[in-house]
């Protein structure tokens, strides 16, 4: 199985992944960097759908 980069120029946002991980991994940072990516792009924010399964993933991808 290839490995995941956030990072990666060359990823395919057009996908859908998910995401499951320890607590301190880093998926809050993903998903934060996924979406502002997206909109760089043009993706309004009306069209991305994020699922967290916690109140304070919730509130934090808020804040940030």
């Amino acid at each position: 199985m290839r490995g995941f980069d956030v990072l990666d120029p060359h990823l395919d946002l057009s996908k859908s992944y998910f995401l499951e991980a320890s607590a301190g991994t880093g998926k809050t940072f993903t998903i934060e960097n996924i979406v502002l990516r997206l909109l760089e792009k043009g993706t309004p924010i009306e069209r991305i759908l994020i699922v967290t399964f916690t109140r304070a993933a919730t509130l934090e991808l808020k804040m940030r």
